[in-house]
């Protein structure tokens, strides 16, 4: 086959035969150049785009190895071209209906095509190019499209997408001390994110004496009927509001988050919170309980006088503070070793001490300080400590002085 001819043949094909809906095969006239259309499986889905209208015809001899291929092809990128990426034909002998990347078939041929232009538009492309197959091109009987980039790396992060969402018209919540003479709230970001932008533009006319310490607040819900709230999702901060009653307009945007994406956020409320108004919250009940302290008889070696205890905290806590007062006069000298504690009793048989009684329980135990080693002088038991009971204070009614 001359060469003149078989590009001849190409330009043909390139400017007349792939305008034809449905190309049929043909041979030149005083040559043994043949023209003829190879099957595509259709639709084409790539992973890096989709490849729709699609021909594909390949020239030359039917003996010959080297052959021409002419090409048409509309190609949609799913995630925007980089520039970098090319069209590419595999040839078959046969044919499955798998993309390239998952075919048992083996190529025989693979066309290079030029790069396609970056951006996210679709592109048509109508092309020429030369190959050589492994085997006679007679033996090639169908072709795979595919897109490919050796150069691209990992496929490029789509930007994501920005939407603007206007609420309907807000209304106070119920126990806000406003007038809402006009309210607009729009919400911008991605749609699948619970964070994103708020805008405020309204007209408010408070109903009692501001204090200036007031916040305006859009309270954000979901599930919405209409302006109807269906439960709550977030509250967004908006504004300080002026002292006094007169009526004022908000202007604000504000950093915003949801328990709900901003696609499900649909209906917003206005309220006015004042963290700095709020009554100061009522100071806890201190209480003093005092108890008669007794020594426990199994003690031997010391004598005690002058002993006392108080519980001082709120009642009804099972923490609170322990103050004992008294006196230990050693009858031998001490080793350094023993340990003055107090037990607590709840359930008594009475409330002086003296009578802790076979119903008592121990419900928490004051550790104090060793008695000094080698001394047989008197000790002040003098202290405070704090204590943890496993009942509230006020249930407590009686204590024991031990040694340990």
């Amino acid at each position: 086959m001359a060469l003149p001819r078989f590009l001849a043949a190409l330009a043909v094909l390139a400017t007349a035969g792939l305008a034809q809906a449905q190309p049929q095969d043909t041979t030149l006239s005083s040559s043994t150049v043949a023209i003829r259309s190879l099957p595509v499986p259709v639709p084409i889905d790539d992973a890096t785009a989709k490849i729709t209208d699609v021909a594909a015809h390949l020239v030359g001899a039917a003996s010959a190895t080297k052959f021409g291929l002419s090409v048409r092809a509309t190609i949609t990128p799913k995630a925007g071209f980089t520039g970098k990426e090319r069209p590419v034909v595999y040839l078959y002998a046969s044919c499955d209906n798998e993309p390239p990347a998952r075919t048992g078939d083996v190529p025989v041929a693979v066309v290079t095509l030029g790069a396609l232009e970056a951006g996210d538009a679709a592109q048509t492309v109508i092309t020429t190019a030369t190959g050589e197959a492994l085997l006679p091109s007679a033996g090639i009987a169908c072709s795979k499209f595919a897109v490919v980039c050796k150069d691209c790396g990992e496929p490029p992060t789509r930007a994501p997408r920005k939407v603007e969402q206007m609420l309907p018209g807000a209304v106070q919540e119920s126990d806000a001390p406003l007038k809402v003479d006009r309210a607009a709230v729009a919400l911008a970001g991605e749609p699948a994110s619970t964070s994103f932008k708020l805008s405020f533009d309204g007209l408010l006319t408070p109903t009692k004496e501001l204090t200036g310490k007031e916040k305006l607040v859009v309270d954000l819900y979901a599930a919405c009927n209409g302006a109807t709230p269906g439960f709550f999702a977030g509250a967004v901060e908006v504004s300080d509001l002026s002292v006094g009653k007169s009526a004022l307009t908000v202007r604000k945007t504000a950093d915003a988050t949801s328990i709900v994406p901003l696609s499900r956020v649909g209906c917003a409320k206005l309220d006015v919170t004042c963290a700095s108004c709020e009554p100061p919250k009522p100071t806890a009940e201190v209480g003093i309980q005092r108890l008669a302290l007794a020594a426990d008889p199994g003690i031997k070696d010391l004598s005690f006088a002058g002993l006392s205890l108080t519980l001082v905290g709120g009642p009804s806590s099972k923490e609170f503070g322990v103050a004992v007062d008294g006196k230990a006069v050693p009858k031998v000298k001490m080793s350094g070793n023993e340990k003055p504690v107090i037990r607590l009793y709840t359930g008594c048989a009475s409330a002086n001490g003296n009578e802790r009684g076979p119903n008592a329980t121990n419900v928490a135990t004051v550790e104090l300080t060793n008695f000094p080693k080698d001394s047989t002088a008197p000790t002040k038991l003098t202290a405070t400590n704090e204590t943890t009971a496993f009942v509230p204070m006020q249930d407590i009614n009686c204590a024991v002085l031990d040694v340990r």
